[in-house]
């Protein structure tokens, strides 16, 4: 699961424009600003274009993020205040594209880094703009190298699932898919398994980077990362410990 978090990701987000919200979201109680017009197209597109490049962010107030073992949501749900600010984290927005939907409405698609709250940036906008904003849409299109476009509803996984057909099931090895990997042979998948490292063997990638381990029949055995000062391949997750012996 460790190699599993951590991707950039990509979404598309409907942001209406003319009222703000406690949550940055729909669900929260909307307080409608009527002290400033609604953005033209100009000033829309320097304002999104504005959202492009390094950020630091605070987690809003309705968030999971933890102040004393505690998430925020819980504080903010019961109306008491936060004992302190938690710390602010540096974010990136990669790109941001945008359609006019409607006088009050925008959609945008981004590309940003893991962590980046959509709501923190659509609140700015709307402060940018002086006509406030919250998130009344957002779909998460990609999280590294998946994407929604490979998803199946839930209800169609499961049906598929009990019918007996495991094609929706990617294989493990998909897990790790963009990491560089290597095949190696049954004596070195054993050599893994006992927690030897494997020698003879270069980075494919920059040295420290994890790579996959494949086993003869192609399937996903172990993670391992390259010790320069040893110039062999070191265990960090075996996914298979079962040997005779």
């Amino acid at each position: 699961m460790r190699y599993l978090v951590g991707h950039d990701k990509e979404y598309c987000v409907v942001a209406r424009l003319g009222a703000e919200s406690e949550t940055y979201d729909a669900e929260g109680w909307l307080a409608p600003r009527r002290d400033a017009p609604l953005p033209d197209d100009l000033a829309l597109g320097e304002a999104i274009a504005a959202m492009v490049g390094v950020h630091e962010q605070v987690p809003p107030r309705f968030s999971a993020a933890k102040v004393r073992g505690r998430p925020l949501y819980e504080y903010a749900r019961t109306g008491r205040s936060v004992p302190r600010q938690p710390r602010a984290k540096v974010v990136t927005v990669y790109n941001a594209s945008w359609t006019r939907l409607a006088p009050d409405a925008v959609g945008i698609r981004l590309t940003c880094s893991a962590g980046t709250y959509v709501r923190v940036l659509v609140h700015e906008l709307g402060q940018r703009l002086g006509c406030g904003a919250y998130v009344a849409e957002l779909r998460r299109l990609r999280s590294g190298p998946f994407s929604v476009g490979e998803a199946l509803p839930l209800e169609e996984w499961v049906a598929k699932l009990r019918a007996g057909d495991f094609s929706a099931v990617l294989p493990l090895r998909e897990a790790l898919r963009g990491m560089p990997a290597f095949q190696v042979s049954e004596e070195e998948v054993a050599g893994l398994q006992h927690g030897r490292p494997l020698v003879g063997r270069l980075p494919g990638g920059a040295v420290g980077e994890p790579h996959a381990v494949l086993g003869p029949d192609g399937e996903l055995v172990a993670v391992v990362k390259y010790r320069d000062e040893d110039k062999a391949w070191y265990p960090e997750v075996v996914l298979s410990t079962a040997f005779e012996g």
